[in-house]
């Protein structure tokens, strides 16, 4: 009997801007994530046992429109790709608290509590995340 798999709907925004950054750099970022979310076909990953759907969207409302009209039953995902889009985050985990709501950023935010997850940890990210001023 084949396990069913674990389904994660995953909806990507690439509107903002922080810094030097711009929104083309969002986007080709968000390919790049599409990409390494994606399982390994083998399983050797781990994750095997996940259906993952990425979808990119230009603005929020586009994406937590697309997010609304998934059925339950699986996990879903909005991800936005600057810090500029932090309270939008927060606005929406409030109005959606089942919702995973993850903001990557090129800076952390000062004067925040900063939640790492342990086995997250490689060399680089160690020295980021305790030498960084």
């Amino acid at each position: 009997m084949e396990r069913t798999k674990t389904r994660v709907d995953i909806a990507i925004v690439t509107k903002g801007t922080w810094g030097n950054s711009k929104e083309e750099m969002n986007e080709q970022f968000a390919g790049h994530l599409e990409r390494l979310a994606q399982p390994d076909e083998s399983g050797k990953d781990g994750y095997g046992s996940y259906e993952v759907t990425i979808k990119t969207f230009k603005t929020t409302k586009e994406a937590t429109d697309y997010l609304d009209g998934i059925c339950l039953g699986g996990t879903i995902k909005l991800v936005f790709l600057s810090r500029s889009m932090i309270p939008a985050a927060q606005k929406i985990k409030a109005q959606r608290p089942r919702w995973d709501v993850i903001v990557f950023t090129g800076l952390i935010p000062e004067d925040e509590v900063k939640v790492v997850q342990k086995n997250w940890l490689d060399v680089n990210f160690v020295k980021q995340v305790l030498l960084h001023d």
